[in-house]
């Protein structure tokens, strides 16, 4: 095979790239390309193509290695200079690593904010068509403490209302079971449409009939263990 039809991969020769420039590229693709030839025409083509696969490992494994020491190198330099300037200028350097500190903190506590609020109750099936009604205060503020009858009315006005749901905080009551009370401060009441809305799993029931009636009641299975044991 002549020398000038043996190519670099195009895989290989990026990885190449990263270690040396286009020149020194050259330099190995053709030396490549001799040691091919010279193996193709003693031993055959396949015998050249794994003894250039080989030397083609054998050369990014050294450059690998070199690149690895050579950073190491300049790392272990580059700290050097950095703490001997740290010695001379303790205050200028004390008030940098501190705004550089309090930048990285707020830059991830906001960044922790923000994945927060994005993955908030994302699992719902609908939880693209899931809108919270908010009461604007006259200070600006917004409100949940709405009506009860808003609810009914926006269903019943608004075609673009499919379903609306009603769910209201009961701070505080006393439960009994046989000889035995609880007193729960987590409560809310809701409307029968609530699992239409959202799609919190059960694990025992049908989320259909859950809260059919005035009666119906849907525990956590922490709080269903408090109360009935196992």
């Amino acid at each position: 095979m002549r020398q000038e039809e043996f190519r670099l991969p195009r895989a290989v020769r990026m990885l190449f790239g990263l270690f040396v420039d286009c020149e020194m590229l050259s330099t190995i693709e053709e030396d490549l390309a001799q040691r091919y030839a010279e193996a193709a025409a003693a031993s055959g083509t396949s015998y050249a193509r794994l003894r250039s696969a080989g030397a083609m490992l054998s050369l990014l494994v050294s450059f690998a290695i070199e690149s690895l020491l050579w950073s190491l190198t300049m790392f272990k330099n580059y700290l050097k200079v950095a703490l001997r300037r740290i010695r001379r200028r303790k205050v200028y350097a004390f008030i940098n690593i501190l705004g550089l500190s309090i930048g990285l903190a707020c830059f991830m506590l906001i960044g922790l904010w923000v994945e927060d609020e994005l993955s908030f109750d994302r699992f719902h099936e609908n939880k693209d068509r899931i809108f919270r009604v908010l009461n604007r205060m006259e200070d600006g503020s917004a409100s949940y403490s709405l009506t009860y009858a808003l609810g009914p009315a926006l269903e019943a006005q608004y075609a673009e209302v499919e379903v609306a749901c009603r769910v209201w905080p009961w701070y505080g009551s006393l439960v009994k079971y046989a000889d035995r009370s609880f007193m729960e401060f987590n409560i809310a009441l809701t409307d029968p449409s609530f699992f239409q809305v959202f799609s919190f799993p059960l694990l025992k029931g049908d989320p259909a009939t859950a809260l059919q009636d005035r009666l119906s009641i849907v525990l956590s299975e922490e709080t269903a263990r408090r109360y009935f044991g196992d």
